[in-house]
């Protein structure tokens, strides 16, 4: 049961923040750490402090569910925020199911996190099926594009996103001209770019995260191919333009903030955040 009454409510936040989704984990921790100081400043959650307790599960489904399990039952947290990688966030699902306590994840897309019947789970931002639309709509229909290649990374995030954009893809009578994977923490692309050569597609879709997506673009854009490469929001980081470099230009993304929104919530959020950590978000 725990304790009753508290001194401080205590928060969970899951979260990549050491391996290969470290930037998604550590941006994670600056919004959270904000709005925690945000919420304390003005007198806390139900008369208590805000306290939020981390937990690293470094990307990884099995790490994922100790430190879920630890958040829950060690440090007896209220409710979880998290993951980040889509397989990671169904795991601890699994589990705040067991134990009746909300979750709400604010990165992961893979559509299937909400359709397991926990009443527990949460989302706030726009899944892989509203994002494989916005796709769909720029490449088959603003820019009229007919013959299109899927670049997958063979994770869960990877699957799912393919899945979805190829099944959007079939229904507009555009099919995709070849759907093809790349490992997590691969560094040699000459396959991929070996199939782009030979299928010579209008474009490319990349749905993978900015590790892998920076050296795969950087591949194609070395190998001389120059059709407009278009991805998913896991490549929206600044890792993926500092890795990338000049191939990143050109890029096209789904991303689910709107930062030129002109808005003063979202304007004051900028400027806070701007101020507070040395950069924008």
């Amino acid at each position: 049961e725990g304790d009753q009454n508290p001194a401080t409510v205590k928060v969970g936040v899951l979260a990549s923040l050491s391996g290969n989704g470290e930037e998604y984990g550590q941006a994670m921790k600056k919004g959270a750490d904000m709005a925690a100081r945000e919420i304390n400043a003005n007198g806390g959650l139900l008369g208590k402090p805000l306290e939020l307790v981390y937990r690293d599960d470094k990307n990884d489904m099995g790490e994922n569910g100790h430190q879920t399990v630890k958040l829950l039952f060690e440090d007896q947290v209220w409710a979880i925020i998290g993951s980040v990688h889509s397989g990671c966030t169904h795991v601890a699902a699994r589990i705040t199911l067991k134990a009746e306590t909300p979750q709400l994840t604010t990165v992961s897309t893979d559509p299937t996190v909400q359709m397991i019947g926990s009443p527990w789970m949460f989302r706030c931002l726009a899944d892989d099926k509203a994002q494989g639309a916005a796709i769909a709509d720029l490449v088959f229909g603003k820019l009229g594009l007919k013959k299109v290649g899927l670049f997958q990374q063979k994770n869960r995030y990877g699957k799912m996103g393919g899945k979805t954009i190829s099944h959007i893809a079939d229904l507009r009578g555009t099919p995709l001209a070849f759907k093809t994977f790349f490992a997590s923490g691969q560094k040699n692309f000459a396959e991929q770019v070996a199939q782009a050569k030979m299928q010579t597609p209008d474009s490319f879709i990349i749905w993978g995260l900015y590790q892998e997506g920076a050296d795969l673009v950087s591949a194609l854009r070395k190998a001389g191919i120059t059709q407009p490469i278009i991805g998913a929001a896991g490549l929206v980081s600044p890792g993926f333009i500092k890795t990338a470099g000049p191939a990143a230009e050109g890029v096209i993304v789904t991303y689910p903030f709107d930062d030129t929104r002109n808005d003063p919530v979202t304007k004051r959020f900028i400027a806070d955040f701007s101020k507070q950590y040395g950069h924008s978000p």
